[in-house]
């Protein structure tokens, strides 16, 4: 079992890949709200983000809740490891978008790019502590490995 920092010092211990794929599954497997900081943002990508919504952002989070969100929702079209790609869609999406909704009174971007399909990141940027990106979701427009044409 994953012991996560305690709940006031999630943010001060980047999860390693194995740790996050350990988040994940006790994330998927109980109720319980965690959080864990699981990526920085690169400078090059933090400038395309500022330039879209105005904010600077460094880092990336997610929390529990968001995570069985994404998974437990069988039109999310979700595979196993999709969850895995979300701090490379970050940094290296160039389709990104400025939704007109806000989530906690905070704005929200969609991150998209093509891995095997179309894999969307939604996430909301929380400006305190330095900037992070917090998922909200993520979803593909279709099941990773049919057709180009199946929908």
């Amino acid at each position: 079992m994953l012991i996560i920092m305690e709940a006031d010092k999630w943010f001060s211990h980047l999860l390693s890949e194995d740790e996050f794929r350990q988040f994940v599954i006790e994330s998927l497997g109980t109720k319980a709200n965690k959080k864990a900081f699981i990526g920085y943002v690169r400078p090059e990508a933090a400038k395309r983000i500022k330039d879209i919504c105005g904010i600077t952002v460094t880092k990336i989070m997610a929390d529990s809740g968001a995570i069985r969100h994404s998974y437990e929702r069988t039109y999310h079209n979700l595979e196993q490891d999709d969850i895995f790609h979300i701090a490379d869609v970050i940094n290296t999406a160039m389709d990104i978008e400025l939704s007109t909704d806000t989530n906690q009174n905070n704005q929200v971007l969609y991150f998209r790019k093509d891995i095997n399909g179309m894999l969307t990141f939604v996430e909301e940027v929380r400006a305190k502590h330095d900037g992070w990106l917090a998922l909200v979701t993520c979803y593909r427009k279709r099941k990773a490995g049919r057709r180009s044409d199946a929908t």
